[in-house]
C-alpha cells in the first residue's frame, strides 16, 4: 500500500493534509513520521520499510529493487568523500561485504585504486597490468595460505625482489634453492643445466665439479684429467685461472 493510500484509508486526514485533486495527501512544510512523534526529515521511519515492487530514488519508473538516480552519493556519514562526487557513484564509510562476484569496470581505461592494504584470499585472475605506485619495502607480498609466511615480495623502496627474505639486498634475492631444467645467466637459450655467458668470480669460496665437498679452490671428480680433448672427463675451450 502507498503512502497516500494509507493516507486516505484513514477515518481522519492528518493535520496539515492537503488533498491534491489527484487523490493523493500532500503536507505542505512539514515533516511526517512513522513509528516516531519526532520526525527529523519530510520522511522518516521508525521500523520495517517493507514492499513488494521496486524502490526508487530520484526516479519515479525504478528498474531494480533499489534504483538510485541522480547526481547524490550513497554514504553513511562525513568521511573522506573526494572521489564519489559524480552521478553513479558509491562511497561506503565503513565495511562493504559481498557475498558473490564483483566485477569493476568494462573499458582498459577503467582503475582500480587501493590506499591502504589490499588483501586477496581465493582465486584471482586479472586480465590488466598491475602498477604499483608506492615506495615501500612491503609494495607487493605473497604470503602461505595457512601459516603467513612471506614468500615474495617485491621492494619498491630498494628496487629489490625477495623470495623467502623480507629485505632483499640486490636486485633480486633467493633465500633457498633454485630449481631449474635448464638455467641461464646472461643467456636466453642455456644449452646446459647451468649456462653462464660472461666471466665467473667465486670469492672465498671453492667450486666442485661432481663432488659436493671441493677440497681446493677448483676440484673435478670422476675425471681422469683436465684437457682440451672432447674425450676428456672435463672440457675448458679457453683459459682457466686460479687466482
Amino acid at each position: 500500500m502507498g503512502i497516500a493510500a494509507l493516507l486516505a484509508a484513514l477515518p481522519v486526514r492528518p493535520a496539515h493534509a492537503v488533498p491534491d485533486g489527484a487523490g493523493n495527501e500532500v503536507f505542505p512544510s512539514v515533516n511526517v513520521g512513522i513509528g516516531t512523534l519526532t520526525p527529523q526529515a519530510a520522511l522518516q521511519v521508525d521500523g520495517v520499510i517493507y514492499g513488494r515492487d521496486n524502490v526508487g530514488i530520484g526516479t519515479s519508473s525504478p528498474s531494480a529493487k533499489l534504483d538510485v538516480r541522480g547526481g547524490e552519493r550513497i554514504w553513511t556519514g562525513a568521511g573522506n568523500v573526494g572521489h564519489a562526487t559524480s552521478p553513479g557513484s558509491l562511497y561506503v564509510e565503513n565495511i562493504l561485504e559481498v557475498d558473490g562476484d564483483v566485477y569493476l569496470g568494462d573499458a582498459t581505461t577503467d582503475n582500480l585504486t587501493v590506499t591502504g592494504a589490499l588483501t586477496l584470499s581465493g582465486n584471482t585472475a586479472y586480465a590488466g597490468p598491475v602498477s604499483i605506485s608506492t615506495t615501500d619495502p612491503a609494495a607487493f607480498v605473497v604470503r602461505r595460505a595457512v601459516s603467513g609466511a612471506q614468500l615474495f615480495n617485491i621492494d619498491t623502496a630498494n628496487m629489490g625482489i625477495g623470495v623467502n627474505t623480507t629485505a632483499p639486498r640486490t636486485a633480486l634475492e633467493v633465500d633457498g634453492i633454485i630449481y631449474g631444467t635448464n638455467i641461464g645467466i646472461n643467456s636466453t637459450a642455456p644449452i646446459g643445466a647451468l649456462d653462464v655467458d660472461g666471466n665467473i668470480y667465486v670469492k672465498n669460496a671453492s667450486i666442485g665439479v661432481s663432488t659436493t665437498s671441493p677440497r681446493a679452490m677448483l676440484e673435478v671428480g670422476n675425471a681422469a684429467a683436465i684437457t682440451a680433448g672432447s674425450n676428456a672427463g672435463a672440457v675448458i675451450k679457453n683459459d682457466l685461472v686460479v687466482d
